[in-house]
C-alpha cells in the first residue's frame, strides 16, 4: 500500500486547480513519505498482541523495542522520499516541500504515533484475513488521524496568511529536526508512559 500511495501526488500534480495549492502539497509530501507510519503505526502495538507478554519478559528492554521502531520509521521514510524525488519534474518547490514533511514525520509523526500506541489495547489476530477485518480499530485511530494531519496546517496557516510561505516551510522543518535531535528525550518520555499503561494494554490484547 505505501508504494501504491507514492503514486498520489499524480492526483494533486497534474491537476491544474490544486498544483499551485501549497496546503495540497504538503498534504501530499506528508502522506507519501509517511504513509507506512501513518498506516502502520495507527494499530501498533496490535500488531505484536499474540506474542506481547512474551516481549515483556524477554530480554529485549523496551526502550530497544522503541528504538527498533524508530528505525523502521526512519528506514521506510526515507526510502519513500527517495522514490518522490521523480515529482521535481513538477517543480523544484515540489521535492522542497516532500523533503520538509519528511523531516517532519520523522521528528513530529512518529512521536505523535508512539504516543497514541500506548493508548491501544485493542488486539490484532494475523493468523486472519484483513478483507472486512476491522480488529484493532476505535476511537484511538480516528483520533491519531486528526491529530495526525491538522498540526501541519496550524503551523502553516498563520505564515500564509502573512504572505510568507517559505518561513510557514521552514517551520515546519524546524520542527521535524528538533523532534529528531531530542528523539532520546521522547524514548524515555513513552517509556515512562508506557509503564504507567502497560497493564491495561496487556490486559486489551488477551482478550480474543
Amino acid at each position: 500500500m505505501s508504494l501504491f500511495f507514492l503514486f498520489y501526488g499524480l492526483i494533486f500534480y497534474t491537476n491544474p486547480r490544486l498544483k499551485h495549492n501549497e496546503w495540497m502539497k504538503i498534504f501530499a509530501g506528508m502522506f507519501m513519505t509517511g504513509f507506512f507510519i501513518i498506516n502502520y503505526g495507527q494499530f501498533m502495538f496490535s500488531w505484536q498482541a499474540s506474542h506481547f507478554d512474551g516481549l515483556m519478559v524477554s530480554k529485549v528492554s523496551f526502550v530497544n523495542f522503541l528504538k527498533g521502531k524508530y528505525l523502521l520509521f526512519t528506514a521506510t521514510s526515507t526510502v519513500a522520499f527517495l522514490l518522490t524525488i521523480p515529482y521535481v519534474y513538477y517543480g523544484w518547490r515540489v521535492l522542497l516541500v516532500h523533503f520538509v514533511m519528511y523531516l517532519w514525520n520523522l521528528g513530529v509523526t512518529v512521536n505523535i504515533v508512539l504516543y497514541f500506541a500506548n493508548r491501544n489495547a485493542k488486539r490484532i489476530d494475523l493468523s486472519k484475513s484483513a478483507s472486512f477485518n476491522w480488529e484493532g480499530v476505535g476511537a484511538t485511530q480516528l483520533i491519531l488521524s486528526f491529530l495526525l494531519f491538522l498540526p501541519p496546517f496550524i503551523i502553516y496557516l498563520p505564515f500564509k496568511l502573512l504572505g510568507n510561505p517559505d518561513l510557514a516551510l521552514a517551520a515546519l522543518a524546524t520542527c521535524g529536526v528538533v523532534g529528531i535531535l531530542t528523539r532520546g528525550f521522547w524514548i524515555n518520555f513513552l517509556e515512562a508512559d508506557f509503564n504507567k499503561r502497560k497493564f491495561a494494554i496487556l490486559d486489551g490484547f488477551r482478550n480474543k
